[in-house]
């Protein structure tokens, strides 16, 4: 039994930290209220779980605080010495730090184990409110400086920015900001925070709100029985006052509560350079319409390309007027707009993109919407929050054009510019808070930017590889390289071995861009490691698989990431890789069937390198083909083999069925679209190897695979 106050506190301290790091709570509070009763003593200690509680776990709380006495954002308390090293309120976890006392006093220490995937600052410890005015940043990924990531970031530049314009340390930031944050995260967080006795929260968010803002896949479902059509079953309701609201209306009772003022930085999203998936399209349209839209997608993206804007822009706008309800449609005609001068409709235009996007029941590049734009304006104007909203301030700085590389990485991650200058910004806004001198965000961004261009290229490799779906193959002799250093380049060794389990892929468009870029010098090098590890020869090659096939949201077992048994095509064409070192002729062995009847007309076709080379019967049942593809067809090198499935001339009672079984089925918050659309058809196996020179015309033998499904075979 423990006689000792102190060891009993210690020997707790302790024991409960391994414990919640071992997320065992209810042992955890046991073992508080065992000691408690032991000793007849209170103790703050480290805390069992990060709600509040009765019983054992209101020894985590320690003595209540004082809270800054802050009446709004432009007034705020001198007593500094009455906020400094109290023990927090409440909860005393806060994100992935617990509440401790050690030699150097009482602070919150980061429990690695509760952020596995890096998601939060990796500070080890915050130390207990000084006599410093402390601003607590709060957000998402923006905030967090995603890609710049430990290196640089929001938290690092506004502390710069503090220092420098006011030739002092006596305000601290506290960097809370958590990767893929979402709104009712940010609520958890910010009620959390108050333990740090906060002077100011500084929010930067708005980006990930898109799943709160769309309907629920079992909604939809629920809407398709009564209403088949897709744009009237998956349109939301008006719900971003009512999410805005809710949220503001929320920040700013804390805000009241604990006398916190609020500075709401409002983000803003890469308007020029970044697209979204212009493959979208309504599940239920197939048929004459479908070969409509594939044929303007197909055309658009060519014009685009090619940047043919006049060819562009009447396309865009027949898929508009279509409703096909892609945002690509009215983003081509938004750089159509923007390229004859017209900067306001371009931006009137991207911003319906975002709107349409949000009927588009799975993931889309996170951007702050316009109507979350402006509920968030118009609701904390109303709840007496002070508002950045960085797309003015961006403007200016771009001198009215619209943002693009410039100030952004990608879709909305900043480039160490725009971090900086969102932080001057809200650092204008800051430094009159804390009774410094007035600076505008123009000044404030002149100052020299402390960036290592070090830094700056490693973030745009990390861009480049997030893109290009891991540039790297594990464990190959470059990555070994990069082992070697990587002490030199932490951020890019953290993020590219993140996940060793990946299968190696080919990314076509990436090495494309590599073989322009080192020209010459390079090119020819890739090609001949292309053919060395993936060419063609006597014994078969399995082109199902992922190294081969270019089948997006195909494969449907376990999901399209994995690997199954078949491809199930849920696009009309199927593309496939075929390396050949030579003009030798291919031998494919092809098992297909079609999934559902009746279709217009039951032939797959094949092409190579965009040319007929067969059309076959296919049907429900499983066939086997084996197809010669001649040398005058194979060209050295890379070249292309394409299935291109029947059109279903309309989408059957069993298709609507199935669709809206697999949105009643949903258990996320979205889905990964694909899987909402029609099979076309499943291919069972497909094989190719080279068999040496043949004559011109394709050889094709046709029979009965061992195997027959049964019309409407489910996904698993």
């Amino acid at each position: 039994m423990i006689k000792s106050v102190d060891a009993a506190r210690l020997f707790a301290q302790a024991l409960a930290a391994k414990l919640v790091e071992a997320r065992d709570v209810e042992e955890a509070e046991r073992v508080i209220d065992e000691v408690m009763k032991d000793c007849s003593c209170s103790f703050g200690g480290v805390p069992a779980h990060e709600h509040e509680a009765s019983g054992g776990a209101d020894a985590f709380k320690g003595p209540a605080i004082r809270a800054p006495q802050a009446g709004s954002f432009h007034e705020t308390s001198q007593s500094e010495e009455s906020n400094a090293s109290k023990k927090p309120e409440g909860p005393t976890r806060v994100g992935v730090w617990v509440y401790q006392t050690d030699d150097s006093g009482e602070c919150f220490v980061r429990v690695n184990s509760l952020d596995p995937h890096r998601l939060w600052a990796e500070a080890e410890r915050i130390p207990a409110k000084g006599p410093k005015k402390r601003v607590v940043l709060l957000g998402e990924s923006v905030a967090r400086g995603f890609l710049y990531d430990p290196d640089f970031n929001c938290a690092m530049a506004l502390d710069h920015l503090l220092r420098a314009a006011t030739g002092s340390s006596d305000i601290e930031v506290v960097d809370l900001a958590q990767n893929g944050m979402v709104h009712s995260e940010l609520l958890e967080i910010a009620e959390k925070a108050v333990a740090l006795q906060p002077d100011a929260y500084l929010v930067f968010a708005g980006n990930n709100w898109q799943t709160a803002l769309r309907l629920s896949p079992q909604t939809i479902a629920k809407n398709l029985r009564e209403t088949p059509t897709w744009y009237d079953s998956a349109v939301p309701p008006a719900r971003s006052e009512e999410v805005v609201q809710a949220l503001v209306a929320r920040l700013a009772e804390i805000s009241a509560r604990h006398s916190i003022p609020v500075l709401f930085v409002i983000p803003e999203f890469n308007a020029l350079d970044w697209q979204s998936y212009s493959g979208w399209r309504d599940p239920l349209t197939v048929g004459d319409r479908g070969r409509a839209w594939r044929s303007l997608r197909s055309e658009a993206e060519k014009a685009a390309k090619a940047g043919d804007y006049r060819r562009l822009e009447p396309l865009a706008r027949s898929m508009i007027e279509a409703g096909y309800g892609n945002p690509g449609a009215y983003e081509w005609a938004a750089i159509c707009a923007y390229r004859e001068g017209n900067r306001q409709r371009a931006r009137g235009l991207i911003d319906q993109a975002g709107e349409v996007g949000l009927r588009l029941p799975f993931f889309t590049p996170p951007r702050c919407c316009g109507s979350v734009r402006e509920a968030l304006r118009a609701h904390c104007r109303a709840f007496g929050i002070t508002v950045v909203d960085l797309s003015s301030n961006f403007s200016e700085f771009l001198d009215g054009a619209l943002p693009d590389r410039t100030l952004f990485l990608d879709f909305c991650h900043m480039t160490a510019k725009g971090i900086w200058l969102a932080m001057a910004s809200a650092a204008e806004f800051l430094l009159p808070l804390f009774g410094k001198p007035a600076r505008s965000w123009r000044e404030l961004n002149s100052l020299q930017l402390p960036v290592d261009p070090l830094v700056n290229a490693q973030a745009h490799y990390l861009l480049a590889d997030s893109v290009a779906r891991k540039l790297h193959a594990v464990m190959c002799k470059s990555f070994e390289e990069l082992v070697t250093k990587r002490a030199a380049f932490p951020a890019v060794f953290s993020f590219v071995s993140d996940d060793f389990s990946q299968e190696k892929q080919l990314h076509l468009p990436a090495l494309q861009s590599l073989v322009e870029v080192l020209g010459a010098e390079g090119g020819p090098q890739i090609a001949d490691t292309l053919l060395t590890e993936h060419g063609l020869n006597g014994k078969e090659t399995n082109l199902l698989a992922a190294t081969y096939s270019d089948t997006f949201g195909a494969r449907s077992d376990y999901g399209w990431w994995t690997r199954e048994g078949y491809l199930c095509s849920r696009e009309p064409d199927s593309r496939f890789h075929l390396f050949c070192t030579n003009s030798d002729a291919v031998c494919l062995k092809l098992v297909c069937r079609l999934r559902h009847l009746p279709m217009e007309r039951q032939l797959l076709s094949l092409e190579v390198n965009g040319r007929l080379l067969r059309q076959v019967a296919v049907s429900t049942r499983l066939t086997e083909h084996v197809i010669t593809i001649s040398s005058d067809y194979i060209e050295p090198g890379y070249n292309s083999l394409v299935l291109q499935w029947p059109e279903p001339s309309l989408i059957s009672g069993e298709q609507l069925e199935e669709l809206v079984q697999e949105l009643e089925n949903s258990n996320n918050d979205h889905l990964w679209g694909p899987r909402l659309y029609c099979v076309y058809g499943e291919v069972h196996a497909l094989y190719a190897r080279a068999i040496g020179q043949q004559g011109s015309e394709p050889v094709v033998e046709t029979g009965d695979a061992l195997l027959s499904l049964p019309s409407a075979a489910s996904d698993g």
